[in-house]
């Protein structure tokens, strides 16, 4: 029974000195990045690694608002965004990701976030609409 309770007691200390890493780690286990994008780790951001599929993979160098062009496998955009380019746009813009039900993680600027938008097969992401919104 000693080795029990000691066992039990470790643990505990153990999930408790994470605190709220320990939560998110396990909750990242659990879900695709495009899910949630802010499980992927620092210097890679959430994009179509095929057609069918997202994954954390090593940003590239547009920040918010600049040009970029979706390609699989490979990020033009900064860590936490995404390129957001229309269905037969010659080329799209840099925007953060969004989650709609969190205000820690809403759009900057008054920005809309557009929840769900389809990525070809590859599934759905949230983010924020990089038209400005009306004045």
């Amino acid at each position: 029974m000693k080795i029990t309770y000691g066992l039990v007691a470790v643990l505990f200390a153990h999930a408790a000195a994470c605190g709220d890493e320990f939560v998110e780690d396990e909750h990242c286990a659990q879900v695709t990045c495009n899910e949630d994008p802010w499980c992927c780790p620092s210097g890679q951001t959430c994009a179509p690694d095929t057609q069918s599929s997202f994954a954390c993979l090593n940003v590239g160098t547009g920040q918010p608002g600049e040009s970029c062009q979706n390609f699989v496998g490979t990020p033009q955009c900064g860590e936490l965004l995404f390129c957001f380019q229309a269905t037969g746009a010659s080329a799209g813009q840099c925007t953060p990701f969004c989650d709609a039900t969190n205000p820690d993680r809403a759009c900057p600027n008054l920005h809309h976030c557009l929840a769900n938008v389809t990525v070809g097969s590859a599934g759905n992401v949230s983010v924020c609409d990089p038209n400005p919104p009306p004045s």
